[in-house]
């Protein structure tokens, strides 16, 4: 019986197997089809700007490679064997005004195939590519931030079609014109420039504004366009740390649809100078940092009162404004040179600057009176506030860097007296 089954199975396989062979004869093979060429079905591909995918049928009679050299449209997949195939193009969404171009190579063998990929700019205005950045001005009256369009050369190419040396050109013949933008109702206009160049002063509320005879308002910024960057900067009167969001377009006056919009947000900080007291006695020792002209640096009441109330009998601050005001105290300035108070200085007319006493100094820090023109450039001032403290500041034309030694006093009676010496320097 083992004998009979044995051949039974040698048979059976015998037969299975020669089924298969004749299954797969010459005569019946089923095989994939390789195509004769390498053919590609397009050579460019247009889209939308919000489209994100496209795709390219093509025949590969041997392996092949697909690239993409740009970020934005990429392929899917990127090699394969011969045969009919579908290559998927993934596209990044194209947020600019302009238009855009790829190039896609599919490489068969040594043949290679170009594929041109454009996309449309877009038309949706909410979504257009907008500068989004935050400028710190200085702490000084009239400083400046910038922003340098060396960083924005892509938005400044696919927005204006310019080059950054293009861009410069343009601003300074006169073809690209700067528009501020009324955030609220989201419109915006070029007006006659304000400011220097391509440049407009602006009120608190981002307004243009101008010079009004009086001078510019409190609460101010001013954009200036050079050809590198835009300055954005501080008018006097921002006294406390504060931003303001501003938000202008750059455009082309002969084609007003290619435009760069930048929403800044503009950060003026208030710098606080280095005050250093020391006490010895009735003479107080100051050294002080002047930051900038006509912006003085204070003397806290808070830190020389102790002094104030031993050796004037004043008790407070409120005591000390007022004994000034009755001409119980009276503030003279110290002779550098000599050391003498200069007592001819203060008449019936009162002090020759601000507060509630104070003096106008002349280069060799004596005190002068206002002439008709004007102070000299090279003059400092020191003023009595009748709260905070007591100032010490500058006029223009005060050398970056100068330092300068002066003493007054207050004399109460022509008996008691404080006297002040200051050691400042320029920030």
């Amino acid at each position: 019986m083992k004998a009979i089954y044995k051949y039974l199975f040698i048979s059976l396989v015998t037969a299975f197997s020669g089924g298969l062979l004749a299954g797969c004869s010459d005569d019946d093979e089923t095989g994939v089809k390789l195509p004769e060429d390498f053919t590609v079905n397009v050579s460019a591909v247009n889209v939308l700007w919000s489209e994100t995918e496209a795709v390219v049928d093509f025949g590969a009679n041997e392996k092949w490679t697909a690239t993409s050299a740009y970020s934005w449209a990429q392929v899917d997949p990127t090699k394969g064997a011969a045969g009919d195939h579908r290559l998927f193009l993934v596209l990044g969404r194209n947020y600019n005004l302009l238009p855009r171009t790829a190039e896609v190579n599919i490489k068969c063998g040594e043949v290679t195939k170009k594929i041109t990929v454009l996309q449309s700019g877009c038309d949706v205005p909410t979504l257009v590519t907008t500068v989004n950045a935050t400028v710190t001005t200085g702490t000084a009256d009239y400083s400046s931030g910038e922003l340098s369009f060396s960083g924005y050369a892509y938005e400044i190419e696919n927005n204006l079609g310019l080059t950054l040396e293009q861009f410069g050109e343009a601003v300074g013949d006169g073809t690209l014109e700067l528009c501020i933008v009324d955030r609220k109702a989201n419109t915006w206009k070029s007006a006659n420039y304000t400011a220097n160049g391509l440049g407009y002063w602006l009120d608190s509320d981002m307004e243009v504004t101008s010079w009004d005879g009086a001078g510019y308002p409190a609460n101010a910024l001013y954009v200036e366009t050079d050809v590198d960057a835009v300055y954005i900067g501080r008018a006097p009167g921002i006294t406390n740390e504060t931003s303001f969001d501003l938000s202008f377009v750059y455009r082309l006056k002969d084609e007003p649809s290619k435009y760069l919009r930048f929403n800044v947000e503009v950060i003026c900080p208030i710098y606080v100078p280095e005050v250093n007291i020391e006490s010895d006695g009735n003479v107080i020792n100051v050294e002080i940092e002047i930051v900038d002209v006509y912006n003085p640096t204070n003397i806290p009441y808070e830190d020389i009162m102790d002094v104030l109330s031993e050796y004037l009998s004043v008790a407070t601050v409120e005591d000390f404004i007022a004994g000034i005001q009755n001409k119980d105290i009276t503030m003279y300035m110290v002779d550098p040179a000599t050391g003498d108070w200069l007592t001819g200085w203060k008449d019936e007319n009162g002090y020759t600057a601000g507060g509630v006493a104070g003096y106008w100094l002349s280069e060799d820090l004596k005190p002068r009176f206002w002439d008709g023109a004007g102070y000299p450039a090279i003059s400092i001032f020191v003023e009595t506030y009748d709260a905070d403290g007591i100032g010490v500041g500058s006029a223009p034309g005060v050398e970056s860097g100068m330092e300068f030694d002066l003493s007054f006093v207050y004399v109460k009676n022509a008996q008691k007296f404080v006297k002040i010496n200051v050691h400042a320097y320029e920030h």
